[in-house]
C-alpha cells in the first residue's frame, strides 16, 4: 500500500549539492526540509575523484588581478552557456568556498592566509584548488555531518520513480524502495540534486552506486538542454578513477597487451617527442576535446582504437616511456619547469616522479588493492561528466515547471567546455541560490491527496513488470549501455546513431509490454526504465547536434566516414529537448547574455532590503 510523506521542501539526492541545498534551506528558515536518497553514502560526490580533484573559484592569492566579471567571462566563453548562470557562479564562488572551509574541508592556505591556486583545463588563470584526490568526498562528508547535527530528516533507500507534476507545477516525487514498496514525497518545492544519468554508458568512470533521476524529469516533460555535451576521459577500469593531472604529468608509459605481448602502441602513430608532449598535456587537458584531436586528445583516440582492436590498454608507472633520457632533453620547457617545480625531475620511473609530485595519488590506488609500483593499470576512455541537464534560470529553477529546482550535475549549466572543477563550485552556488529563492517566495503548499493518488498509480504501473514472461530488465539495460559506449560517446557516426535512436525509441515505448522483474528487483527495474528514457532522449539530442553543430566539445562527429566540421556560430545557441508525451522535440535558442548587473551601492542596498534580490 502506497503512502505519502509531506514536507515544505524536499531535496532529492545526497551528494555535495543536495546536502548544501538542504542545509541552506534550513539555515534560511525552511526547517521542514527533508532529503530523499537511494543511499546516503552513494553518489558521485562521495565516491569519485582524480589525482587532485579540483574546486574552481575566484583567485584568492597573489598579485595577479581577478574579478567576478573575469571569472564569469571564462565560464561564459566556453560556448552554449547562459550568461546569468555564469555570473552567478562566479559571484557566489568565494562565499560558497569559505562555507566549505568553515565546515572543515581542509583547502590549503599559506602562512599569511592566502589560498594558492593552480591552472586547470580551460582555465586562463590559476583559480583551481584541491584537498587531494577526494575533494568532493570530503565536501560531502563535512556537509553530511552538518545535516546530521541539525537533525534534518533523511529518507534513505528510496529511488525516484516519477515526478508528480500537474498543470506545469511539481508537487514532489513518487519513489520505490528496495523491497518494492512505493511512496509519494509531497512538497511545496522540490530540489533535484540527483547527478547525471551515470549508468548510461558501459565504459564509465562514475561510481556504480550512482544512478541519477534525469529520466524521470525527461518523462515528466521538464525542459532539458545541452544533453549532447558530455566529457569523456582516460580512466582506470578495475577501480573507476579519473587519470588526469599528475597521473599524466609524471609521464607514464602507455602500453597494450595482445597475445601475451606488451608494447608501446602509441609509437605506431606518434614520435617519442609527441608522445611525451601529449602525455604531459593530458594533465591539463585531460577531457577528450574535439579541438585537440591533433594534439593531446589524439591519445584518447588511439587508446579507444586499440581497445576496439582487442588490446588490453594500460598505464605503466614502473618504466619510463621510450625516448625519455636522464637529461629530460625531450621535454618541452613548460613540462620541464612544471615537473621541476613539483619536485618530480627524477629519472628512475614515473612512479618515483609521482611519489615526489603527489603521493596521495598512489595511496588512493593502494587503498583499493592496486599497487601501481608493481602492476599495470588497465584503462579506457570513459564517460566522466554531463555538461547538459535540466534547463534552469538564474535561481536554478526549472524554466518550464514551477516549484522545481535542479542543482549540481543534474542541471545543464555548463555548455561545451568548462574549467576543471567548476562543477563543484556550480553545485554549491546553484543549491545556495535555489534555497534563497525558495525561502524568499514562502510557497510551501502541495496537494497531498493528488500525491497519494500518484503513488498508487506508480505502484500499479511499475507492478506490471512483476511477471514470469518477458525479457530481463538487467540484460536490456546492459545491452543499451554497451550500445551507447560504442556509438554515442566521444566518436559519433550519424548513421549508427540513427539506428541506435530507432532501437532505443522502440525499447522505451514498449518497455512495460516486454520487461520482467521480481519484487526484490523492482527498484532496479524502475531505475533501468528511467535510464532507457535517458538514453533515447540523449541519443536524439546527440544526433540532432551532430547534424546541426558538427564536431565540437567532447565529441567528434562523422557522416559517411568523414568528420563533420564544427559550425562555430552554434556556440551562441543552446539546444533544448522536451518530451511531449509521444516524441522528443529538439530546438535551439540563443544563449542568455551576460547581465550588466547594477553595481551602484545605494540602489543595490535598497533592492536587497526590499527582498528583491532573491526573487
Amino acid at each position: 500500500m502506497a503512502v505519502v510523506y509531506s514536507h515544505a521542501a524536499i531535496v532529492v539526492g545526497s551528494g555535495a549539492a543536495g546536502l548544501n541545498a538542504a542545509l541552506r534551506l534550513y539555515d534560511y528558515g525552511v526547517k521542514d526540509v527533508a532529503i530523499v536518497t537511494d543511499g546516503f553514502l552513494n553518489g558521485t560526490s562521495r565516491n569519485a575523484g582524480s589525482d587532485k580533484q579540483t574546486y574552481y573559484k575566484l583567485s584568492l592569492q597573489g598579485g595577479r588581478a581577478d574579478s567576478v566579471e573575469s571569472m564569469a567571462e571564462t565560464l561564459f566563453s566556453g560556448g552554449c552557456t547562459d550568461g546569468d548562470n555564469a555570473l552567478a557562479e562566479a559571484a557566489g564562488s568565494v562565499q560558497c568556498f569559505f562555507r566549505l572551509v568553515e565546515a572543515g574541508v581542509p583547502f590549503p592556505y599559506n602562512r599569511y592566509g592566502e589560498f594558492p591556486g593552480y591552472k586547470t583545463d580551460h582555465d586562463p588563470r590559476t583559480r583551481a584548488t584541491s584537498v587531494g584526490p577526494l575533494t568532493s568526498k570530503q565536501m560531502a562528508e563535512a556537509l553530511g555531518n552538518l545535516v546530521i547535527e541539525k537533525g534534518i530528516k533523511v529518507y534513505d533507500g528510496w529511488s525516484v520513480a516519477d515526478l508528480i507534476c500537474r498543470d506545469g507545477e511539481c508537487h514532489g516525487i513518487t519513489a520505490v524502495n528496495k523491497e518494492g514498496g512505493f511512496a509519494a514525497f509531497s512538497a511545496g518545492n522540490t530540489v533535484m540534486a540527483t547527478g547525471a544519468p551515470a549508468g548510461m554508458y558501459a565504459r564509465s568512470v562514475y561510481p556504480e552506486s550512482q544512478n541519477g533521476a534525469t529520466g524521470a524529469m525527461i518523462r515528466a516533460g521538464v525542459e532539458m538542454q545541452n544533453l549532447a555535451e558530455w566529457q569523456y576521459g582516460l580512466a582506470s577500469t578495475k577501480f573507476r578513477w579519473n587519470l588526469s593531472g599528475t597521473y599524466q604529468q609524471c609521464l607514464p608509459r602507455y602500453v597494450s597487451t595482445r597475445n601475451g605481448v606488451t608494447r608501446e602502441f602509441l609509437r605506431d602513430s606518434l614520435s617519442d617527442e609527441k608522445i611525451i608532449e601529449y602525455t604531459f598535456l593530458k594533465g591539463y587537458q585531460w577531457p577528450f576535446d574535439s579541438a585537440k584531436v591533433n594534439g593531446s586528445s589524439l591519445i584518447d583516440v588511439l587508446v579507444h582504437r586499440e581497445c576496439e582492436a582487442g588490446g588490453q590498454v594500460a598505464l605503466d608507472f614502473t618504466h619510463n616511456p621510450s625516448g625519455l633520457d636522464e637529461a629530460f632533453g625531450i621535454l618541452t620547457d613548460e613540462a620541464r619547469n612544471y615537473i621541476k617545480n613539483s619536485g618530480g625531475l627524477i629519472f628512475d620511473s614515473p612512479f618515483a616522479r609521482l611519489i615526489a609530485m603527489n603521493p596521495k595519488a598512489i595511496e588512493l590506488y593502494r587503498s583499493h588493492g592496486i599497487d601501481i609500483a608493481n602492476e599495470l593499470l588497465d584503462i579506457a576512455v570513459c564517460a566522466q561528466h554531463n555538461n547538459g541537464g535540466a534547463a534552469v534560470d538564474v535561481f536554478w529553477k526549472s524554466v518550464n515547471t514551477e516549484n522545481l529546482y535542479i542543482v549540481g550535475e543534474a542541471a545543464g549549466t555548463h555548455g561545451l567546455r568548462r574549467p576543471g572543477g567548476s562543477a563543484l563550485n556550480s553545485g554549491q552556488v546553484g543549491s545556495m541560490r535555489a534555497a534563497r529563492n525558495i525561502a524568499a517566495k514562502q510557497c510551501f503548499a502541495s496537494d497531498e491527496a493528488f500525491c497519494l493518488f500518484s503513488a498508487a498509480e506508480a505502484e500499479r504501473k511499475y507492478g506490471v513488470m512483476i511477471q514470469k514472461n518477458g525479457e530481463n530488465y538487467a540484460e536490456i539495460d546492459a545491452d543499451e549501455a554497451r550500445s551507447m559506449s560504442n556509438d554515442a560517446s566521444q566518436l559519433r557516426e550519424t548513421e549508427k546513431m540513427e539506428e541506435l535512436c530507432r532501437k532505443l525509441d522502440g525499447e522505451f515505448k514498449t518497455w512495460f509490454e516486454k520487461v520482467r522483474a521480481e519484487r526484490s528487483t523492482l527498484s532496479a527495474a524502475v531505475t533501468a526504465y528511467n535510464m532507457c528514457a535517458c538514453r533515447a532522449a540523449y541519443c536524439h539530442a546527440m544526433l540532432n547536434s551532430a547534424k546541426i553543430c558538427g564536431s565540437r566539445g567532447g565529441a567528434v562527429c562523422m557522416q559517411n566516414g568523414k568528420e563533420t566540421p564544427e559550425i562555430t556560430e552554434m556556440r551562441t545557441r543552446i539546444q533544448t529537448l522536451r518530451y511531449d508525451g509521444a516524441e522528443f522535440v529538439t530546438v535551439s535558442r540563443p544563449v542568455r547574455p551576460m547581465p550588466e548587473a547594477d553595481g551602484w551601492f545605494e540602489r543595490v542596498w535598497a533592492a536587497y532590503s526590499a527582498g528583491e534580490c532573491d526573487q
